[in-house]
């Protein structure tokens, strides 16, 4: 789909990093709404493996999944918004993080888009233990 460029880490299952650039002319082109998440196509066709977004138990009320890019950065079309909801680019994240600071940085990066400065974003995750 070309919208956002994704390194998968097989042996954790779970996205390493992902990149986007994004233009104040594409902000401005908002798709509002949501989806659910759903496994990967491109990792599927590849084999890797993929927890499952909707059955994990990885996933509860501790820990959310959490979008490297994110799906309102993303909403410059309800095509490229729907690319953001795969395994490919969703991480756990502690659930507080992911509903408070996280979501103050996606609402930050898109404002500073909006204000008319296109950005180039790379987000990871870390694991403390590794």
């Amino acid at each position: 789909e070309g919208f956002f460029a994704v390194s998968y880490d097989v042996a954790m299952v779970n996205p390493f990093w992902a990149a986007y650039r994004v233009s104040p002319a594409q902000v401005a082109n908002y798709t509002a709404g949501r989806h659910g998440f759903r496994k990967d196509p491109d990792l599927t066709a590849l084999g890797a493996p993929q927890a499952s977004p909707s059955s994990s138990p990885a996933y509860n009320s501790t820990w959310n999944l959490g979008h490297l890019a994110p799906s309102r950065v993303m909403s410059f079309s309800a095509e490229a918004k729907y690319s953001t909801y795969t395994s490919a680019n969703a991480a756990p994240q502690f659930w507080s993080f992911n509903q408070q600071e996280w979501r103050v940085l996606e609402d930050r990066i898109f404002d500073w888009i909006a204000e008319n400065r296109t950005l180039a974003v790379v987000t990871g995750v870390w694991y403390a233990d590794r």
